[in-house]
């Protein structure tokens, strides 16, 4: 699915285009490496705990690994490119353990549709953004905490869990951190409590499936960790402000 698989771990020619309308999602994370375009609108993109604003045309850049944050702050449609980083290995070799010190490109076109499945397209395409990128800024040495760690072994469990009854509690004592440290941390990192987090990121789990499959919003309820209807539809109207049926109804 979507932004919280493993993208890319087994398969090293990953590329997945997605389009994203008026939809938040929260901090999340993965070895992929991916682009996000502003088709139209203003954006807002947290990464590591930077804020950048975007507007139709613009791009940013975010390396792998890199905890990352997507909020609409008007009417907005993006195309986000996800792919391997091996797709452009020699980029990634040579700027390993480094991050963009302004990771925001001007892209006036959008992503190549038509030749999205040309494997040699996808790397001319790429390289060619990131001639972009070391022409228009500096690149900078980064090394990660053991708080960062810590945060971002929280969201790997949730991604792998999230179908289940979680608590952070359990979450804590399966990736062996003390409760009250990962409680106070998380907060600090993503600026959401445990428990908001988690609902954000079932709902948008739920979004892609009512747009995606055909499944029942019942199924998709269960599918999605929620164990009565009435918690799911009232979760999903107060982070999406429409009912499940509206939303899918919408396209």
């Amino acid at each position: 699915m979507f932004f919280f698989e493993d993208y890319a771990i087994e398969n090293h020619n990953f590329f997945s285009l997605i389009e994203l309308v008026d939809q938040n999602f929260p901090v999340h994370f993965h070895r992929a490496a991916e682009l996000i375009w502003v088709e139209k609108g203003t954006i807002s993109v947290s990464i590591e705990q930077e804020n950048w604003q975007l507007k139709k045309g613009e791009c940013i850049f975010v390396f792998p690994n890199q905890m990352h944050e997507i909020i609409f702050i008007e009417q907005a449609r993006l195309q986000i490119l996800v792919f391997s980083p091996e797709l452009i290995g020699s980029f990634f070799t040579k700027y390993k353990g480094y991050v963009p010190e302004n990771p925001i490109l001007r892209l006036e076109k959008p992503f190549p549709v038509s030749k999205i499945d040309s494997y040699y397209y996808q790397k001319s395409f790429l390289y060619g953004v990131c001639d972009k990128l070391v022409t228009n800024s500096s690149l900078i040495k980064v090394e990660y905490s053991a708080q960062t760690k810590a945060v971002q072994s929280l969201i790997s469990y949730v991604d792998e869990h999230y179908m289940e009854a979680i608590t952070l509690k359990i979450a804590a004592a399966n990736i062996k951190y003390d409760y009250f440290y990962l409680s106070k941390l998380f907060k600090k990192v993503t600026t959401y409590r445990f428990n908001d987090y988690l609902n954000q990121y079932r709902i948008s789990q739920a979004c892609y499936q009512l747009r995606g499959t055909q499944k029942s919003i019942s199924e998709i309820a269960m599918d999605c960790g929620y164990q009565n209807m009435r918690t799911f539809n009232r979760n999903f109207q107060n982070i999406i402000a429409c009912t499940p049926l509206q939303f899918r109804n919408k396209g």
